[in-house]
């Protein structure tokens, strides 16, 4: 509901798909959380895990939840083979604080901010049942990306 949705970023996001789902019944709405791959841009979280970060603006309780690119692909190309509609949270089954994320893959741990950044939890199911590479965790989802650094 556009009403619950408790900023204006938000509420226009939903807006706007209202708009699409209105105007048409062949539509494809992807919800991504953080996306990580090749082409991250560098954030608090990208600085954290490469340990070029001394110092970042999130509090060590805020919490993310981490896709790969290459799993947002796969089912936008598995949508357009099957012509899968609909609006999918494209998400991890979970969420992570930036603490637990410093304290297993920080090089060294950062000097944390106050502002706190709290991802929500949107269910993944339906995206699960069609494409079962949304059902590893954020932490699986970082270690992967991590490897493709190397």
């Amino acid at each position: 509901q556009v009403e619950d949705t408790a900023n204006l970023y938000g509420r226009i996001k939903l807006l706007c798909e209202q708009i699409v789902k209105r105007c048409s019944d062949n539509f494809l709405i992807v919800r991504p959380s953080m996306l990580l791959g090749k082409y991250s841009r560098e954030n608090n979280l990208i600085r954290i895990l490469r340990g070029t970060a001394d110092e970042v603006s999130l509090s060590a309780d805020s919490t993310l939840n981490c896709v790969l690119y290459e799993d947002v692909l796969s089912f936008i190309k598995l949508s357009l083979e099957k012509d899968i509609k609909g609006v999918f949270n494209l998400t991890a089954k979970d969420n992570l604080s930036l603490n637990e994320i410093a304290k297993y893959f920080a090089k060294k741990i950062p000097i944390f901010g106050n502002y706190c950044y709290k991802t929500g939890f949107f269910s993944n199911e339906k995206i699960k049942k069609i494409c079962p590479s949304f059902g590893k965790t954020t932490r699986d989802n970082i270690e992967t990306f991590l490897s493709q650094l190397k």
